[in-house]
């Protein structure tokens, strides 16, 4: 991010320097506005990535919340063990 702010500052400079000496030309202002474009498309990239992870994080933390009340819910039974107590419920008395 320090890279970019130099970018940017160094590009505000420029801007400055060329609206000051009657310079500003459409190439100088086409690179400075790609420039800008570049950075706020980084930006807005950064920040949709910060909160992916942190979607992510949640997501993950919920999940891990689920499978622990499932296991209190459950014992320390296996799925094996739980699908066959449910099978045998399903059968006639005295078999």
């Amino acid at each position: 991010m320090g890279s970019t702010f130099r970018r940017m500052n160094a590009l505000a400079y420029q801007l400055e320097q060329a609206y000051a000496e009657g310079i500003l030309d459409q190439t100088i202002k086409g690179n400075i506005l790609d420039a800008l474009q570049d950075y706020i498309e980084k930006s807005i990239q950064r920040e949709q990535h910060r909160q992916l992870q942190e979607w992510r994080k949640t997501v993950g933390q919920l999940i891990g919340e689920d499978s622990m009340e499932l296991t209190s819910f459950t014992g320390n039974q296996s799925e094996e063990d739980i699908i066959y107590e449910e099978f045998i419920k399903t059968l006639p008395e005295g078999l």
